[in-house]
């Protein structure tokens, strides 16, 4: 340990020291020089090194190079389809491997183009149909709220446009708790052509519209783009689908199953069977009404036909059934929608048939079977109620939906109900 002291006798030399001479003008100015000299020279090393080491930190590719791009985007008049879309995939490495197989449903090799953005490589082991890039350093952009995975998704979209995967129209970003379905997104832009800022912003799509927004890009309301923001049974926000092709399905894990009885990948597997012999129609929702016994029946192609044995005007019937809950606060509302209460009364309730099998027939049509799906109870209901409860089964049989009816004006479709034996 060292110490200090003030007494004379430490220094005994001290007032021999010649004093120094005052310093000249020029010396002054020499050293002023060398000090500039010395700056300029150690920015120079430091940007010298930035620009030789910059993707080694912060796998950061250069952007394509916009006139070409853009050459090229416009050389091709082709109508917009699948080949047009690149897909962007924000996820982590701790959660990729347990949800991978969400994006697996919809991703088609070969044929959907696109990324999954890691903070890190994943475990070689891992397996999956698709390509994996290292985001860009996300952690320099400030965060006041919402959550660490929204931060890291709104720059997604520009790694994604770095790629410079060619011939692009439009980019396409998610998570990996969305399932997608990739031959309807098209379909919705055939015809249609974050940083400091936003830091308060609380979720990943409200940065990406206030970045977007400065370049100019309107935001465009799209019914089948559902984002899922609720809690508890989806069934009644499904079953009364807007007029418009389902496009995707965000937040899977934050709800109960799709379907009753199976797990939520399952379940998506199951709607996507009957997505695939008919893209345009999934969920696509139609009203009947069997006059004799006064009932009637909504179904929701691919998915669930509901038989109310009373009557219910269109306008209700395309309301959807409260069954979920509010994202935060787990309430019965507000929704941005209306919508029906789920009584309580057994009685009072649908009777609900859920998917069981979809096939094509001879002619080129659809046969949907739909399962009914039984809630036990010691209640007797009326004989009215009894009657469509003895319904074990219901065949739907349609036509193929025309992608081009979305260029038209849209209007529910209407069945007819044949009672079999």
């Amino acid at each position: 340990m060292c110490t200090t002291r003030d007494h004379s006798g430490q220094a005994p030399f001290k007032d021999l020291k010649p004093p120094h001479p005052p310093e000249k003008k020029g010396d002054v100015l020499t050293t002023s020089l060398k000090a500039a000299v010395a700056i300029i020279l150690t920015f120079s090393i430091c940007l010298a090194l930035y620009f030789t080491t910059r993707p080694v930190f912060f796998h950061w590719p250069d952007v394509p190079d916009p006139p070409l791009y853009m050459t090229e985007l416009y050389s091709d008049h082709s109508p917009t389809n699948i080949s047009h879309i690149a897909f962007g995939i924000g996820a982590s490495t701790g959660t990729w491997e347990k949800r991978l197989h969400y994006s697996d449903i919809w991703w088609k090799p070969n044929i959907t183009r696109g990324f999954v953005f890691l903070e890190k490589n994943p475990d070689p082991r891992t397996a999956s149909e698709i390509r994996h890039r290292v985001s860009s350093d996300w952690k320099r952009f400030k965060r006041s709220a919402g959550s660490e995975s929204a931060v890291r998704l709104a720059p997604g979209g520009v790694d994604l446009f770095r790629a410079g995967l060619p011939n692009v129209r439009w980019f396409v970003m998610g998570t990996t708790t969305r399932c997608s379905s990739p031959r309807t997104w098209w379909r919705c832009w055939e015809s249609t052509i974050t940083g400091v800022w936003y830091h308060y912003f609380y979720g990943s799509d409200q940065r990406v519209w206030a970045c977007v927004g400065e370049l100019g890009v309107g935001l465009s309301r799209e019914p089948g783009f559902h984002q899922i923001d609720i809690r508890g049974d989806p069934f009644g926000l499904l079953a009364a689908h807007p007029l418009a092709p389902l496009v995707s399905l965000h937040h899977l894990d934050s709800v109960k199953p799709l379907f009753p009885n199976k797990t939520q990948l399952d379940s998506l597997q199951a709607l996507m069977k009957a997505y695939e012999v008919d893209p345009s129609r999934t969920l696509q929702q139609s009203f009947c009404y069997h006059r004799r016994y006064k009932w009637s029946v909504s179904v929701s192609w691919g998915y669930v036909v509901q038989i109310y044995p009373t009557l219910l005007t269109a306008k209700e019937l395309e309301m959807p059934l409260l069954t979920f809950r509010t994202w935060r606060s787990w309430k019965e509302g507000p929704f941005t929608f209306n919508t029906r209460p789920w009584s309580s009364d057994p009685c009072q309730q649908p009777i609900i048939f859920y998917l069981n099998s979809v096939r094509e027939d001879s002619a080129g049509d659809t046969i949907t079977m739909y399962r009914k799906f039984a809630v036990e109870t010691d209640k007797k209901c009326g004989r009215k109620y009894a009657c469509a409860m003895a319904i074990e089964n219901v065949v739907v049989s349609a036509p193929r939906m025309d992608p081009e009816e979305w260029k038209q004006v849209c209007l529910h479709h209407h069945c007819l109900f044949n009672c079999g034996s």
